[in-house]
């Protein structure tokens, strides 16, 4: 998500924590003596080190995000449900309003069960993707 300054967040929280993760490696292994001989081969992995932990930051991220998204997904339908029984039960709510109340849940899971559709299509595109590259590099 880009806010309209063009900076990514989450990119940059990712850089941000491979930088300060690789200088605190920098500055540690500096410490060690010169005639120490993992000095040098230590020195030369920072880089790696701090495109890696970028790498993963923005991997944990995405990942955090979408099991709160889920999470929240799940407490707003669990409250839906709960709301919706309590009028579908309520004496006072006349048969037409059930009528709606049933309409109104009917059209949430509805999206729901698309969403979810949506989200298998996608995997099983990605595969094929997958196999169609792995067949591509394997021929080319």
């Amino acid at each position: 998500m880009k806010p309209k300054n063009g900076i990514d967040r989450k990119k940059a929280g990712a850089s941000i924590a491979g930088a300060g993760g690789g200088t605190a490696l920098f500055l540690l292994f500096n410490t060690l003596s010169d005639e120490n001989p993992v000095k040098k081969p230590l020195l030369f992995l920072v880089p790696t080190f701090s495109v890696t932990v970028s790498g993963i930051s923005l991997f944990l991220q995405k990942q955090v995000k979408f099991l709160w998204k889920n999470r929240k997904l799940k407490v707003a339908e669990k409250e839906l449900e709960r709301v919706a029984n309590a009028r579908l039960n309520d004496p006072n709510t006349s048969e037409e309003q059930k009528k709606e109340i049933r309409k109104k849940v009917e059209e949430v899971q509805k999206i729901g069960i698309d969403n979810r559709i949506n989200k298998v299509k996608a995997l099983y595109e990605d595969e094929e993707n997958e196999q169609l590259n792995l067949i591509n590099t394997k021929t080319n």
